[in-house]
Order: C-alpha cells, then sequence, then structure tokens
C-alpha cells in the first residue's frame, strides 16, 4: 500500500500539469485571433497591381483611403485628373476641343497633349519619355513622375494600394518590443494584418486604452497593444520642396477707379488701345474685350495678348 501511494501522487501530479497546460492553451487560443486580414477585401481594388503588374491602386492620402485609384502601366503610376486637382494642384485645364492638357502660370502656359510622351512649356518642346497624360475610356490620367514640378509630394507603391503624402510634420515614434500582429481594430480577436518584430519602429497615431493606433513603414494602419511597445519618441519630417508657385504680380489703386471698357474684335485690335487712351482722359483701368463664347458646349474665342498687358 505503501508503495502505491506515490505513483498515485505522481499520476495524479502529471494529470494536473496536463490539464493547465491544455487549459492555458486554449485560453491563449481564445485570446489571440488567429485569422488574417483579407488583404483583397479590406482594400476593394478590382484587378489590384501586384508585384509590380499592371492594375489599380487603392490611394492613401495621409492617413486617410479615399474613393480614386491610381493606375501602375509599365512600371509608372497614374493618378485620375480629378485626384491631381484635388489633392496636388488645381490649375491644370482640360482643352477638349484641341485634345491638350493646360497649366497658366503668371507668365507663361504649360501644353500637355494626351496620349503623348512630349509637352510645350516657355522653353520649347520636350519629351518625357513616357506617356504624361493617359485617356482610358472617358477619364484622364497623369503620370506622378510628370507632377513633382507642380506639387509638393511623395508616394510609396505597395501589392494592392499607394501611399500619398501632401503634409509632413513632428511624428510620434514607438519601438515593438515583443513579437506581436499588427490588428484590424483593437481587439485580441480582431483579424491581423501581418506579424511585427522587435525593432520595428511605429507611427503612433492615436492611443486607445490599452492598444495604440500605428502606422507601419509600409503604410498599413491598425492596432497594437501598448505592452509590446518601447518608449515614444518623437521625429521631424522632412517636406518635399519641388515646387514653388510663381508669384502673380498686383497693383493696387489708392485712388478711385476709373474703368474703361476697350473693344477688341479681333487679334489686331489689341494694337488700338494707344490710340484709343488718347481720345480720352481720367482712366486708370482699362479692361479689353478679349473673350466670347464660341458655341453652346461653352468654348470661346480669345484674343488676349501678353504685349498689350
Amino acid at each position: 500500500m505503501k508503495k502505491v501511494i506515490p505513483v498515485v501522487v505522481a499520476l495524479v501530479l502529471i494529470a494536473i500539469i496536463a490539464l493547465t497546460s491544455f487549459r492555458k492553451t486554449i485560453f491563449q487560443d481564445k485570446k489571440y485571433g488567429k485569422e488574417q486580414v483579407d488583404m483583397d477585401a479590406y482594400f476593394g481594388v478590382e484587378n489590384a497591381a501586384i508585384g509590380g503588374a499592371d492594375g489599380n491602386l487603392a490611394i492613401f492620402v495621409q492617413e486617410e483611403k479615399i474613393d480614386s485609384y491610381a493606375l501602375l502601366k509599365g512600371g509608372k503610376v497614374y493618378f485620375d485628373f480629378p485626384t491631381v486637382q484635388k489633392y496636388l494642384n488645381d490649375g491644370f485645364y482640360l482643352d477638349q476641343p484641341n485634345g491638350k492638357i493646360l497649366y497658366t502660370g503668371p507668365t507663361s502656359t504649360t501644353e500637355i497633349p494626351i496620349n503623348n510622351t512630349t509637352y510645350v512649356d516657355a522653353q520649347g518642346s520636350h519629351d518625357a519619355g513616357y506617356v504624361i497624360v493617359m485617356q482610358q475610356g472617358e477619364k484622364l490620367y497623369f503620370a506622378a513622375d510628370f507632377l513633382p514640378t507642380f506639387a509638393n509630394f511623395s508616394y510609396q507603391v505597395f501589392d494592392r494600394y499607394l501611399q500619398l503624402r501632401t503634409q509632413w510634420g513632428v511624428q510620434k515614434i514607438m519601438t515593438v518590443e515583443k513579437d506581436t500582429q499588427l490588428r484590424q481594430n483593437a481587439d485580441p480577436m480582431s483579424p491581423y494584418f501581418r506579424e511585427l518584430k522587435p525593432q520595428e519602429t511605429l507611427v503612433i497615431l492615436a492611443q486607445e486604452g490599452t492598444w495604440n493606433k500605428v502606422k507601419t513603414k509600409d503604410s498599413l494602419i491598425g492596432y497594437v497593444e501598448t505592452k509590446t511597445l518601447g518608449h515614444l519618441t518623437t521625429e521631424v519630417e522632412t517636406p518635399v520642396q519641388t515646387y514653388q508657385p510663381e508669384a502673380y504680380a498686383s497693383h493696387g489703386l489708392k485712388e478711385k477707379v476709373v474703368l474703361a471698357w476697350h473693344g477688341i474684335y479681333s487679334q489686331g485690335g489689341n494694337d488700338s488701345l494707344p490710340q484709343a487712351l488718347t481720345e480720352t482722359a481720367g482712366i486708370n483701368v482699362i479692361a479689353p474685350t478679349w473673350f466670347s463664347l464660341k458655341d453652346g458646349e461653352g468654348n470661346f474665342h480669345s484674343f488676349g495678348s501678353t504685349k498689350y498687358v
């Protein structure tokens, strides 16, 4: 009987250890979800560009996903016309009858024929070596590589999506200290995007209880438990400064405005200004009638002249 007792005790201890281990495993499995985010569903992009192949890219401007999509074609990124006008530069104008895009500054106009590799500016004609403005169906797309002289921005391309930056400032940074996951929501059972390893740096966007909303180097936005992160530091971003807006000269009058219309009905009419002014007195503002409607589509005639100005 005395020999049986130690055996029974040992078996009981083994059973307790096994049960504890089993309960611990079950607890851990329940505590942290193992489902990964469906990237195709998350980004919601049809014909997504993956591995550098041609296709569509979701666009994140700063930390916000916008409704428009970019194109990756032949290794070049293209933004659609509304995206360019809203986030980069609203000075581009579609000259539809002539099949070109116009950008007019204070002293010159840049002309970009659609579906062409060339453009014309004050220095003459140039060949970019790629299609600058591409038409697909009813949409126009601008090559991102052409735009740095017209806007300050940066972009990075990843599978299925693109990160567009137009603002810079001070970022809050924390480093991963323990193996963890980037989760879609601040919930341990939420699906996760990918594993995070120690020494990986994250941009802190917000703190929500015991979780931090973060952004990874590959521009994925999700949630990480605060206990897996190190100390908070800051980092000053270097802004992109490829574009310097041209200054428009203006002239103010300290006296009362005396305005006269100058009727111009042909290009040669611009030469009649000196004679018209000699026949009047006291006028300090002249308004030439350069523009007139051409048709019911909103197109117009222009007899404008830089020499006249």
